[in-house]
């Protein structure tokens, strides 16, 4: 019998070679429309204001994605990650199952640092200041389609580390 695991076999792979062939400029934009309706109310609150002139970056490590965040002219955006930028003041890292259950909430960051899921290097306080407004933001403000993404996403995730098969 076969096994297939489709998770490890299908959807890694693909989002690995999109994220590896997505021009920074789209990259850029993509995360505009993301992040900016989700982190607008903690921008105008001045929630985001610790990330002025400061970068985190967030490591995928299984898809080999890494991208960088910093608030530029008040604005939170996506950051260059390359050598010639400077380099980011901290970095969150993790496998896209830790950052799935970390944005539907399925796992509390705490329990995944623990369960060394995700791990941070660099500014630790800059990393808990990031994790600290993240768990404020409301998902009811991501889009319909990402929502239902995330949740499909954390359906077959956890069915498919569930059952290591097909």
């Amino acid at each position: 019998m076969i096994k297939l695991n489709p998770y490890q076999k299908i959807l890694l792979p693909g989002i690995k070679a999109l994220a590896s062939n997505c021009p920074f400029p789209v990259q850029k934009k993509i995360a505009r429309l993301l992040l900016l309706p989700i982190f607008e109310e903690a921008r105008l609150d001045g929630d985001l204001e610790f990330l002025s002139h400061r970068r985190i970056a967030l490591a995928i490590s299984d898809i080999d994605y890494q991208a960088t965040l910093s608030l530029e002219n008040g604005h939170l955006t996506l950051a260059s990650s390359s050598a010639t930028e400077r380099p980011s003041d901290a970095i969150i890292r993790g496998n896209l199952s830790a950052f799935i259950q970390l944005a539907n909430r399925a796992e509390d960051p705490d329990s995944l640092f623990f369960q060394r899921q995700l791990s941070i290097e660099g500014d630790t306080d800059l990393a808990l200041e990031v994790k600290n407004v993240i768990d404020t933001v409301d998902l009811d403000r991501l889009p319909e389609w990402l929502k239902k993404a995330l949740s499909l996403s954390q359906l077959m995730n956890k069915h498919f580390l569930d059952k290591k098969a097909f």
